[in-house]
């Protein structure tokens, strides 16, 4: 699965100017919904076997994932009974590095 190169840039932006990590999580059916986490991270509403994919973004540049991101990857696919891909984007250098987990 890709991501649009465009809401990648457009989501770390806005974490950058706020400095809060940003969420996206995209249900089956098509439906999205973004949420603002606190200043320190946040935990999100992830209990639905209907979450096809999560994007979210790091307002500091990160090379590797964060422990909460492996553990929520985790229990995404344990609650769907199948991997779901939890994506996490942040500015490094000129660019933006996407992962998947």
């Amino acid at each position: 699965m890709l991501i649009d190169s465009n809401l990648a840039k457009k989501l770390v932006s806005m974490s950058e100017s706020t400095g809060r990590e940003y969420a996206l999580i995209v249900y089956e059916n098509g439906s999205k919904y973004l949420y603002r986490l606190s200043l320190s991270g946040g935990s999100l509403p992830i209990y639905s076997s209907n979450i096809k994919y999560v994007f979210h973004t790091h307002p500091v540049p990160r090379y590797t994932p964060s422990l909460a991101d492996i553990v929520t990857a985790y229990n995404l696919s344990r609650i769907k009974g199948a991997p779901v891909p939890l994506y996490t984007a942040s500015r490094v250098e000129d660019g933006i590095v996407v992962y998947e987990i």
